[in-house]
């Protein structure tokens, strides 16, 4: 047993000295959105940390994309931004911390193309920066 808690011990100081915590907020989540549907949102995502929004859509055309925080859904805490397919970018936005956030989409075209991509409540790299 003394064994086994000395090798669970060097195990926890390894891990503590050389692994990743990765945040929840900066994880990738999936997204989806259909441009016939007028208007859709992502699921809503705690914001840790006052700061800008990374979005990455992978697939679709162009979408117009805000950011809501879910305390007052009427209100945009950034500008409109179109992004284009293939493109990461960090959303400059006024949500502030410790709120809940989601992304709002608006079609650049209505028509029947399926846009979808990844996003986090919390960037961590600069990529296009907008808004």
């Amino acid at each position: 047993m003394k064994k086994f808690s000395k090798t669970l011990s060097i195990m926890l100081c390894f891990l503590m000295l050389f692994g990743t915590v990765v945040s929840a907020s900066t994880a990738d989540s999936a997204w989806t959105y259909k441009n016939y549907s007028g208007t859709g949102h992502t699921s809503d995502r705690l914001k840790e940390r006052s700061g800008n929004v990374y979005c990455y859509p992978t697939s679709g055309g162009s979408v117009y994309v805000t950011v809501q925080k879910m305390s007052n859904q009427s209100a945009a805490y950034s500008k409109k931004v179109k992004l284009k397919r293939g493109t990461r970018y960090t959303i400059i936005n006024s949500t502030g911390a410790n709120c809940y956030v989601r992304l709002k989409f608006n079609s650049v075209n209505v028509d029947s193309t399926v846009n979808s991509g990844k996003w986090s409540s919390d960037a961590s790299t600069n990529y296009t920066v907008v808004g």
